[in-house]
Parts: C-alpha cells; sequence; structure tokens
C-alpha cells in the first residue's frame, strides 16, 4: 500500500469529498484520528495522487483488510465517479488545493454531489 512520502500524499479520489464534509466522526477514533491528522497536513497543498484501492486513511479504517477493501467496489464506483466529473484519472500527481478546486467547480457548483455517494452511511452529514 502506497502511503505518503515527504512529498506526495497517496488519496482515493472519493476521499476529497469526505474530507471536505468532515466534522470529526467517523467509524473509528482511530479513523476520526487519521482524518484529522490528514486534514492537517493537507493544510500545507501538499502535492497527492489520486490512487485507486487503499490509501493513507483506509489504514484506520475497519473496512480495510489487509491490503484491500471489503467493499472495493461500491468505494471503486464513487472514485470513478468523481475522476469523471473533474476531468482526472488515476495516478495523477495534484496539489491539494487544486483538487479542491476542482471538486468545488465540477461538482459543488454544478450541485452534482448526491451523484457520487448516495448510498453512503455518512452521506446524511453532508448535507447538513
Amino acid at each position: 500500500m502506497m502511503h505518503e512520502t515527504s512529498k506526495t500524499i497517496a488519496l482515493r479520489p472519493h476521499h476529497g469529498l469526505c474530507l471536505h464534509f468532515f466534522i470529526g466522526l467517523g467509524y473509528s477514533e482511530r479513523f476520526v484520528q487519521r482524518m484529522t491528522w490528514l486534514q492537517k497536513e493537507l493544510e500545507r497543498n501538499p502535492l497527492i495522487e489520486l490512487v485507486s484501492g487503499t490509501d493513507v486513511l483506509c489504514d484506520a479504517c475497519p473496512n480495510t483488510q489487509g491490503e484491500s477493501c471489503s467493499d472495493e467496489k461500491r468505494f471503486s464506483a464513487y472514485d470513478a465517479a468523481l475522476l469523471k466529473m473533474t476531468a482526472l484519472q488515476t495516478g495523477r500527481v495534484i496539489c491539494w488545493q487544486q483538487f479542491k478546486e476542482r471538486m468545488q467547480e465540477r461538482v459543488f457548483d454544478e450541485g452534482r454531489f448526491h451523484e457520487i455517494c448516495p448510498d453512503c452511511q455518512w452521506h446524511e452529514f453532508c448535507h447538513k
């Protein structure tokens, strides 16, 4: 599993959405701590690499089993939908701020967020 390095943080595309709406809730205390840590790291506007499969957040998620996700099919669909809307692809290295701006312009401003992950258990928190 590729994790953050001194220059680049591996990030599943849909986790950009999770980070946008994160309010301190999560699967576990460990997961909340990891999300909080990542939010602080991203404030420095590092380079991120958009990855398929597990990333730096997945280590702390109970859905992760070894190097894979128990719900990979669903989360891969979220990733694919976001990549399509933002005209990006896995493997792309981009600074965090550019990724946030792209999501804002092509997903949130166009009212398309609900199309990406309507069946997510955290979806209700994203609409408060």
